[in-house]
């Protein structure tokens, strides 16, 4: 196995034998397939388990705590899908708001964060909701809007089968009304079941996963786009195209 460190930030020599206390296993094989990246934060070790299929494993060195990453996290989702004004900054037509008044704004809310640690930040999101610029000079929400913004996505065909994961407590209205965005731009879809579960456990109650078929819906004409981060977008799904 071949271990190949990547420092994210300035915080000390990357090597790939011994970082600070913690051990860290790193396994090239698992449920999922092969482990191909892996994050260190401060008090971890890295070791090397043995042979592995994985030619190379990306190490990235974190300068962040977890707790200041989340709460980070949380003020650009509500600042750039919501509310910019909470973080003084304006969002441009496509949703981009400069990353220094970015930064400044998060400063005057109590959070000083350097630019590398804001990378940091989009970069580990769990479901990559935020997106630099190729310059790195402006950032932006992937999706999740309730202000309005054009994200420019170019309309796409679907597959046969989207997903939706929500509680049982609304899936009557839900059997009447068809999915609506609510006060977001677009429904929200996922492309597998486990995506979608996801979803519906962040939902009070019991947990059901609506089957959409896409394919069906969009050779009906309705429109589908594809965000930054892998989310399915369409405006409304109406109940005939739903399945339990």
């Amino acid at each position: 196995m071949h271990v190949r460190a990547r420092q994210q930030t300035s915080v000390g020599p990357c090597r790939s034998e011994r970082i600070h206390q913690r051990p860290v296993a790193i396994e090239g094989d698992g449920a999922a397939g092969l482990l191909l990246h892996v994050l260190l934060e401060g008090g971890d070790e890295l070791r090397d388990c043995g042979p592995s299929h994985a030619l190379n494993i990306d190490v990235m060195l974190l300068a962040m705590d977890r707790a200041q990453r989340v709460r980070v996290s949380k003020l650009l989702s509500f600042g750039l899908r919501h509310d910019p004004a909470t973080l003084g900054v304006q969002l441009d037509s496509a949703g981009w708001t400069r990353v220094d008044a970015l930064l400044a704004g998060l400063a005057a809310r109590g959070e000083t964060v350097t630019p590398d640690e804001l990378s940091e930040v989009v970069a580990t999101s769990d479901k990559k909701r935020f997106a630099l610029s190729e310059d790195g000079a402006r950032i932006r929400a992937s999706q999740g809007h309730s202000v309005d913004v054009d994200l420019a996505l170019p309309p796409v065909e679907p597959p046969e089968t989207l997903f939706h994961g929500t509680s049982a407590s609304v899936v009557l209205a839900i059997r009447r009304a068809g999915l609506l965005p609510g006060a977001r731009t677009h429904v929200h879809l996922s492309a597998d079941v486990r995506t979608a579960e996801i979803v519906a456990r962040r939902r009070e109650g019991s947990q059901v996963i609506l089957r959409v078929r896409a394919a069906v819906m969009h050779a009906a004409g309705h429109a589908f786009f594809c965000s930054e981060n892998g989310v399915w977008l369409t405006a409304h799904v109406p109940p005939a195209f739903l399945e339990s």
